[in-house]
């Protein structure tokens, strides 16, 4: 019986103290827009241990950490991409909710943490080319797919696409009489503004995603997590990314977050609190620093651009030779001199 009991004991400690994180992988379809997560094959998810090393971000018992050192990026409020993508759309919900629940700056930071990447992702093309159906499959049965919004499984498996290669305009919906927020969306684009395939500024498909409620109750699992995985996003009063920490006088640590508050991009450090409901990514074999999509190298002589006045405003770059009204500031002689690409917006 006392055997039993110290049995019993030893599995509701171990239960108690489970250390690994699954991720699921999922697959999608960009054609039917159906994220699925097929649970009758063996790989089905990823369990990774995240109280064993390695810890690729750096040490969690290290008296300071910043994972966007890891590939050599400044993230600040002066340098991070999105500091003038901070205002919330109010055309359509998909939008607005992927810019109010996190979303946005979740995968903000992990792409610069993983990738090394400081760019805008791209709203519209989430919310247009992003998965509104959920299917789970099982031993037993398929489930009919569960009509969700793109923002409620942001898994990087959809991939997340620059805004220089999508564009700051999105497809047309049709607009009611009613007024506010249109429970709609464009339809997905197949290249970006310039003619380029979409592939070449999407980015992070390889990374797992894990989103739920793992409790954090403590700030030495915090620190591991943060070790382990890179940025973690989760609500308190709002929506933030915890991107490091430091160690102040007295041992006392100062975790380092970020976040759009009142449509204002803030840096600012907090004291550990539990926290549930988090967010963060994972590779299993940790990826090389990639350059960003750069339009102007895809389409050197501007060939598919500037066609309108229009086509400019989605990020293309022009030449005077293209759209001469388009450049109301340098000369025209100078620039046709130097045949020098410029982008229109370093004039607005």
């Amino acid at each position: 019986m006392i055997v039993i009991l110290f049995a019993l004991i030893a599995s509701l400690n171990a239960d108690a103290f489970d250390t690994t994180i699954s991720f699921p992988r999922y697959t999608f379809d960009n054609t039917t827009q159906i994220l699925t997560w097929d649970r009758t094959k063996t790989d089905n998810v990823v369990t990774v241990d995240w109280n064993a090393a390695p810890y690729p971000f750096g040490g969690p018992d290290a008296d300071e950490l910043n994972v966007f050192t890891k590939q050599g990026v400044s993230v600040t409020s002066e340098t991070l991409a999105i500091k003038d993508y901070v205002t919330i759309p109010d055309d359509t919900y998909p939008r607005y909710k992927y810019r109010t629940s996190g979303v946005f700056e979740f995968h903000t930071a992990v792409l610069a943490a993983y990738y090394g990447l400081n760019v805008v992702p791209s709203d519209y093309y989430y919310t247009e080319c992003g998965p509104y159906e959920y299917r789970e499959e099982t031993e037993t049965h398929s489930e009919d797919p569960l009509q969700i919004n793109p923002s409620d499984k942001p898994a990087f498996v959809v991939g997340i696409n620059d805004v220089n290669c999508y564009g700051t305009i999105g497809g047309e919906i049709e607009q009611g009489e009613e007024q506010g927020l249109v429970d709609d969306h464009g339809q997905c684009r197949t290249n970006c503004v310039n003619g380029d395939p979409l592939e070449q500024g999407t980015y992070g498909k390889a990374l797992l995603t894990y989103s739920g409620d793992e409790l954090v109750n403590d700030e030495d699992k915090l620190k591991k997590l943060i070790a382990k995985f890179g940025p973690v996003s989760y609500f308190s009063a709002g929506m933030y990314v915890l991107y490091g920490w430091r160690t102040e006088e007295y041992s006392q640590t100062q975790f380092l977050r970020f976040g759009i508050v009142d449509e204002q991009l803030q840096f600012e450090d907090t004291i550990f609190r539990p926290m549930d409901s988090i967010r963060f990514a994972y590779s299993e074999t940790f990826p090389e620093k990639i350059e960003a999509y750069n339009p102007v190298h895809s389409d050197p002589q501007g060939e598919q651009q500037c066609a309108t006045d229009t086509v400019p405003t989605d990020g293309c770059f022009c030449t005077p030779e293209n759209y001469p009204p388009l450049m109301p500031i340098r000369s025209q002689k100078d620039l046709w001199e130097k045949s020098e690409i410029v982008k229109l917006s370093a004039f607005e």
